[in-house]
């Protein structure tokens, strides 16, 4: 072992160079989505059809909507490759959060029912928020509000007098959606800082930590590393040749 040998160092210990790059991480989060997608596409389908057997709720659009939704989360987690959302609505965002907003939509223009489907908005306003730019996350957010306030009207057209609660209802809604958007994505930008300050920290203590070495073996007087046992655990090479030489 030399003191060029960038693989190891006196200690014996592998010298940490690579760092896990941050992709890796969005590749994490991308599955975990994915992963979710996929749970929410089942449940759906069978509650759905559980709903259509009982005679609760005779809708079959909305089995429909529920398998093909399954399916194509399944085809997203399998053949959609992970990515960064980044900060327009690109390729990414409608493969992934747009049809998951067109789904949901579909949904609840379709329910038939006490069956409320708002709460699933939150899935790809997250997904937008924690993978994407602040700018996205509020813009999947505010077409979230067109979609349930169109609903609204919808309703108020059939139903004047049961319109102001359907208001209401999109209404707290579409604020609570604002408010995810924004504290996911900031809480996701800080994690992301964090991260980055400290693999920098890391690199920084490997490199000191690289050169402090190349500094004792380039000593003339031996240094040895002994544990409370009384056993070498590490020499430089004047402590080896001396060693030898004795």
């Amino acid at each position: 072992m030399t003191a060029s040998d960038p693989e190891h160092s006196w200690f014996g210990a592998p010298m940490v160079e690579a760092v896990p790059p941050e992709t890796q991480e969005y590749d994490r989060l991308w599955q975990r989505f994915m992963t979710a997608r996929i749970t929410l596409g089942l449940v759906l389908v069978i509650l759905q059809t559980a709903l259509h057997i009982s005679g609760t709720v005779h809708s079959m659009p909305s089995i429909t909507i529920g398998v093909a939704y399954f399916f194509s989360t399944l085809a997203t987690r399998l053949l959609v490759m992970p990515r960064q959302l980044g900060g327009s609505f690109n390729y990414a965002w409608g493969v992934v959060v747009g049809v998951d907003v067109m789904a949901f939509s579909l949904l609840q223009i379709f329910q038939n029912g006490n069956v409320n489907y708002t709460p699933l908005f939150a899935l790809p306003i997250l997904f937008a928020s924690v993978l994407g730019s602040l700018r996205l996350a509020l813009g999947t957010a505010a077409g979230v509000t067109v979609l349930l306030l169109s609903t609204s009207l919808q309703a108020y057209l059939q139903n004047p007098q049961a319109a102001p609660a359907y208001f209401v209802q999109s209404a707290l809604s579409c604020a609570g959606y604002f408010v995810i958007a924004f504290l996911a994505n900031q809480l996701s930008s800080r994690l992301v800082s964090e991260g980055k300050k400290a693999r920098l920290s890391q690199q920084a203590a490997t490199v000191q930590r690289f050169v402090n070495e190349l500094v004792i073996e380039s000593l003339s007087d031996g240094v040895l590393v002994v544990d409370n046992l009384g056993s070498v655990r590490a020499a430089n090479p004047a402590a080896r040749q001396f060693l030898v030489s004795t």
